[in-house]
């Protein structure tokens, strides 16, 4: 193993740590009562480490949820009929699964803010790149339109306890495509 190798592999390993004792401090306390110090000691890692990496606690959620968003969708976006396909329902279904204490955490600290920004840039370069000349004209709209709604139902039943399984949510989603398909009709 080359040393920038270890390098990388030690830096993804204290941030993981760092994000999953904050999650873990979360569980049992508001952000405004905990401090880097109790994030530090509980994940095992310095005040250096810490800030090598972040500047304050709000940035390690940040960075958790780019991770993830990365991990689910990636590239995808460049094509304009993923944002049509089962796939894309899927991803954010599966995304809001994985990130449930992200989103959690999000909300609470009212960062959603970020979310819509970090979300409506990435897709936006993707948008713009799209052949359809009203796609490319109403760009934020067809961003919220197409994206956004699907996050928004996601986050919401991940705040609801989640009492639908992802196939319930599955046939949700197709069920009211299905409806706005025929009231457009």
């Amino acid at each position: 193993m080359e040393c920038k190798d270890y390098m990388n592999k030690k830096s993804l390993n204290t941030k993981k740590a760092i994000t999953n004792s904050l999650l873990s401090l979360l569980s049992t306390n508001n952000l405004e009562e905990i401090t880097v110090l109790e994030i530090c000691n509980h994940a095992n890692v310095s005040r250096r480490a810490f800030y090598n990496h972040y500047n304050k606690i709000e940035d390690v959620i940040k960075d958790a949820y780019r991770f993830y968003h990365n991990k689910h969708f990636g590239n995808k976006y460049k094509n304009l009929s993923y944002l049509y396909s089962d796939e894309f329902i899927w991803d954010n279904i599966h995304f809001a699964m994985e990130c449930k204490e992200i989103l959690i955490a999000m909300q609470k600290w009212n960062l959603t803010s970020y979310i819509a920004t970090y979300d409506t840039s990435r897709v936006q370069k993707y948008i713009n790149q799209y052949d359809d000349k009203v796609i490319k004209y109403y760009n934020q709209y067809y961003n919220y339109y197409t994206g956004i709604r699907y996050f928004n139902l996601c986050s919401f039943w991940v705040m609801n306890g989640q009492k639908e399984s992802p196939q319930e949510m599955f046939a949700m989603f197709k069920y009211f495509n299905g409806l706005e398909r025929n009231i457009m009709l």
